[in-house]
């Protein structure tokens, strides 16, 4: 007999059977928590703010919309031809378990030269980021851009990558201080000169004092004012000064205000706070409640439309310039009448520049 012919099926439209779901697969997952003290967690940041992490992948030709205020520094594609891009190293300490990665942003003149010129001896502003942050967030970017900006009177600025750890990053300061104390770069262990009698200054009137250039972003804010004084603490026989610059200063905690670390800082600190108008962390009027019940001399710059993690429209332009506006504070450029700035998109600096 002939074989039997198998009968062909037709596809079948029917929709494909559901998946069987139990009730784990059902429970929803809570949503990830962001750092209370700095910028939220990466899930919950907007795609166009976050970091690209894949080192092959092709640059894109297409040009966004937005691309005049993104949040990221493209230095081959950069509008600014005069920012440099950072030299990365390493700081072992034995205090900490892993090296310090650190980065430094060295400012070239507006002759185009490499030398450093500074408004006193050779100094070096230290600088940290916030808690749920790196050295490549956009708001460290931007402030480092802009201070090291070509300018007539330069200082280098050396930002850290810390941990989570508040205490850890307070240890990072103090080898980042001891680090650049021993190149030479800094005011520690230098004389300083009395700058304020030829008009260049910082203002402090100290002719012979010792200055030490502290700062950060967030959690990098505070731990930059606990460093700042055990520093005083241990050196209480050498006259020394510090400058602090201290942006999104979370004064505002889970259950209390973080001022008592201000309070106590001594007269000769000088603190610059650059804080978003949208900062809920550090709301413009309990940070001038704190202000006025501080011993150290304090001056505030507001960057109009940003929020705590200075994010916002023209948060690239404002980043860059409060740096640049950092450095002619740090530099003895601003008078004690100028003790509230306000930073906004469109305005054109002082200097033109």
């Amino acid at each position: 007999m002939p074989p039997k012919r198998r009968k062909v099926t037709e596809p079948s439209d029917a929709p494909p059977s559901k998946k069987h779901r139990t009730r784990s697969s059902t429970k929803s997952r809570p949503p990830v928590q962001s750092s209370p003290d700095d910028e939220p967690a990466i899930s919950n940041i907007p795609k166009s703010h976050r970091e690209k992490s894949n080192p092959k992948a092709k640059p894109s030709n297409a040009k966004s919309k937005d691309s005049k205020d993104s949040a990221f520094v493209d230095r081959k594609a950069s509008p600014n031809p005069t920012s440099n891009s950072p030299t990365s190293f390493s700081i072992n300490t034995p205090d900490l378990k892993k090296p310090i990665q650190c980065q430094t942003y060295t400012p070239q003149n507006t002759a185009g030269s490499s030398k450093t010129k500074t408004a006193s001896s050779n100094e070096t502003l230290i600088y940290t980021h916030g808690a749920g942050g790196t050295l490549s967030a956009p708001a460290v970017v931007h402030f480092c851009t802009g201070f090291s900006s070509p300018s007539a009177s330069s200082i280098p600025i050396l930002a850290f990558q810390g941990s989570m750890n508040l205490a850890a990053r307070v240890k990072g300061f103090h080898a980042c201080i001891d680090h650049v104390s021993s190149q030479g770069q800094d005011g520690v262990g230098k004389e300083k000169k009395n700058k304020k009698e030829n008009g260049n200054g910082n203002g402090n009137g100290d002719g012979n004092a010792k200055r030490l250039l502290l700062g950060g972003r967030s959690m990098g804010a505070r731990a930059a004012v606990i460093a700042a004084t055990e520093a005083l603490q241990s050196n209480k026989q050498e006259e020394q000064n510090i400058d602090l610059v201290l942006a999104s200063y979370p004064l505002r905690g889970p259950k209390s205000l973080r001022d008592e670390i201000l309070i106590a800082l001594p007269e000769n600190v000088r603190v610059l706070f650059m804080i978003g108008s949208k900062d809920s962390m550090c709301p413009l009027d309990l940070l001038n409640e704190v202000r006025e019940k501080m011993e150290a001399q304090t001056w505030l710059v507001t960057v109009e439309g940003l929020d705590h993690g200075m994010r916002g429209k023209g948060e690239r332009e404002l980043g860059e310039w409060s740096g640049r506006v950092a450095l002619e504070w740090v530099v003895g450029e601003w008078g004690d009448s100028e003790k509230g700035r306000v930073l906004r998109l469109g305005e054109r600096e002082v200097d033109g520049t």
